[in-house]
């Protein structure tokens, strides 16, 4: 592609590389971050992100699941995973600290 000014943010990141034609191409690690599924599973198969929150420590039933390739995500990477999961985090202990108190 063409380089643009949002390359150079990019570049920062190591999610971009600039060739020795001059063509700017996407890092495997920019593919993973902030590609889309569909992508980032063409050229790793296996890619998994998985996040379960259990009703109780003994509890073998989930009850908030965020997970690659699930249809509610489609275009799941790292960043958004990341984004979605620590919101989730975050209102969990919110609720552990409210009942402990």
């Amino acid at each position: 592609k063409e380089p643009n000014h949002n390359d150079s943010v990019l570049q920062r990141l190591d999610s971009i590389c600039q060739c020795l034609n001059l063509m700017t191409l996407l890092t495997d690690g920019g593919l993973l971050f902030f590609g889309k599924y569909i992508s980032i599973t063409d050229r790793f198969p296996r890619f998994q992100l998985d996040y379960q929150q259990y009703n109780s420590d003994n509890s073998t039933n989930w009850n908030d699941r965020v997970s690659a390739g699930d249809m509610n995500y489609p275009t799941l990477n790292i960043f958004s995973f990341y984004n979605l999961v620590l919101a989730k985090i975050e209102t969990n202990i919110r609720m552990v600290l409210v009942k402990s108190f």
